[in-house]
């Protein structure tokens, strides 16, 4: 090789790489029996040090005399890859391949090459590529949140209307039930009603966390609570290899966290968990106190599987944004990153143990909240009142069961359907509490309070909400942090309980 050629091969940052046949290859074969010839003969004869290190190799001979499949599976995406070099006259450039390296991992390479055809045969092969995992990686992750974004704006309209749908069936349930004497047949199948609306509303809530359209509200939350509930998803997630086990003891694991976010947290972790034990195993969840440095006191929720166990090197990059150990296709990388962001809002954290071949156990990890628990355990009589509430919604039948819930507690209720309507009876009525569909079609529930307030500027507000917990309105204004949200659908209980306490509320929304 001459000297000048030999310094650049030797010092360029692109692989460069020279084949050489086994036995020859004529350019006269069957197309498919050239590439089955491709993928037998073909080795590598030279390489530069660039090329080796693509590959994890820390030398050019470590690879040397290796055949092509070493680097160049024998799959769908290859052959048609040497389809094209053929079909192309044995020439191409920028063609993309699909390549592992030492590990195993997938690598992909924008490559230029030709083979040297002699009297009729193909008697070696000379190209240079340049690694383009990372970009490829991006490309898909992009696509990824695209198509997440896009899920999330869908499940958030379906969503919207769908609740409204439930509201009304919840609504007209309980409402009706009051209606049946005790011991009624047809008391126990309203009952069945309202159960099944209740399930469906949870279910609507967490595809709303799951494709982000909830930015999260926190409250008193019982994290035994919350796991019990969640149970019968996890079965379904981790499937019937895997075994699920609850060990939650009696204390109730008060904190302040957003429900839609844990269950986020834990439905990652049952995923990541199912994909460590291919062939089945135990996934336990194990509630506990304990204290932090500081001597602070902590609730924690261990997720402990019996899979295959992480290196200390995957376990130290477990949260970086993208880092993912799934095959390409099969994970994004962003579901242990999202849970500790989410984590952290509430002041939490992650510890993680693992030993390879044993299983991994990630200690989820909160303040306690004192104020949680007195607030969770005060179950007190739901107080009515005699002051006047307005509700506006421009669904006419959850408007009308809104309404009448609220007339049970003693309240005068009157109605509108949509802004017009509001001003004409806010000019006429003082009003104690507005009760506002968040996101209506002519206007927004905020943008409805600040018109009603303009005429009546004590006015208290509760904002009603298909969304669940969401605040953006779909870039019409944002419910202000901190007002009270009523989600639908809601029981009587909840939409008495809230009403009662955003009326005795010192602030004013």
């Amino acid at each position: 090789m001459d000297e000048r050629f030999r310094t650049y091969f030797e010092q360029s940052h692109e692989g460069i790489w020279r084949i050489s046949l086994d036995a020859p290859i004529s350019i006269e074969a069957p197309e498919e029996t050239q590439v089955d010839r491709m993928f037998a003969e073909c080795r590598l004869a030279d390489a530069n040090l660039a090329f080796a290190r693509m590959y994890g190799f820390e030398r050019p001979d470590e690879l040397i005399g290796a055949p092509l499949t070493t680097m160049l599976p024998d799959n769908a995406d290859n052959r048609t890859y040497l389809r094209t070099l053929i079909r192309s006259g044995y020439r191409l450039t920028d063609a993309e391949s699909l390549e592992i390296d030492k590990n195993g991992a997938t690598k992909h390479f924008l490559n230029s090459l030709f083979c040297v055809v002699k009297e009729g045969v193909i008697v070696e092969a000379w190209g240079s590529q340049r690694d383009i995992t990372a970009l490829k990686q991006m490309e898909a992750h992009l696509r990824q949140t695209q198509k997440m974004s896009a899920i999330g704006r869908l499940a958030g309209g379906v969503a919207h209307d769908f609740n409204n749908l439930l509201g009304i069936v919840l609504g007209s349930a309980e409402l009706a039930v009051d209606l049946v004497p005790s011991g009624h047949p047809v008391r126990t199948e309203l009952t069945y009603i309202r159960e099944a609306a209740e399930r469906a509303g949870v279910v609507t809530q967490q595809l709303l966390s799951f494709a982000g359209r909830s930015p999260g509200a926190l409250g008193a939350l019982s994290l035994r609570t919350v796991v019990s509930e969640l149970r019968p998803l996890l079965d379904r997630i981790v499937g019937a290899a895997v075994r699920t086990e609850l060990l939650l003891g009696k204390s109730p694991g008060m904190v302040r966290a957003d429900r839609g976010q844990l269950e986020q947290i834990l439905v990652n972790l049952a995923l990541n968990a199912k994909d460590a034990m291919p062939k089945g195993g135990q996934l336990i969840f194990d509630l506990g106190e304990e204290h932090d440095a500081e001597g602070q006191p902590l609730v924690r929720l261990t997720v402990r599987d019996t899979g295959q166990g992480m290196s200390e090197e995957v376990q130290a990059r477990l949260f970086e944004p993208f880092f993912t150990t799934k095959p390409q296709g099969k994970g994004t990388g962003l579901g242990l990153a999202t849970s500790y962001a989410l984590l952290q809002q509430w002041k939490g954290s992650f510890r993680v143990e693992s030993t390879p071949g044993v299983g991994s156990a990630f200690h989820i990890l909160v303040p306690k909240s004192a104020e949680a628990l007195k607030r969770a355990v005060s179950v007190l009589p739901i107080a009515g009142g005699s002051e006047t509430i307005l509700v506006v919604d421009d669904e006419l039948h959850l408007r009308n069961i809104t309404a009448r819930a609220l007339r049970r507690y003693g309240y005068t209720v009157l109605e509108a359907d949509g802004p017009s309507d509001a001003l004409t009876i806010a000019r006429a009525t003082k009003l104690d509490l507005l009760v506002a569909d968040a996101l209506m079609a002519q206007i927004s529930g905020v943008e409805l309070a600040e018109r009603v307030r303009a005429i009546q500027p004590t006015l208290k507000v509760l904002y009603t909400s298909g969304y669940a917990r969401d605040a953006r309105l779909d870039g019409r204004g944002s419910v202000p942090e901190g007002a009270p949200i009523l989600a639908k659908p809601w029981t009587l209980d909840t939409i008495g309980r809230l009403v009662r306490d955003t009326l005795d509320r010192r602030d004013s929304w």
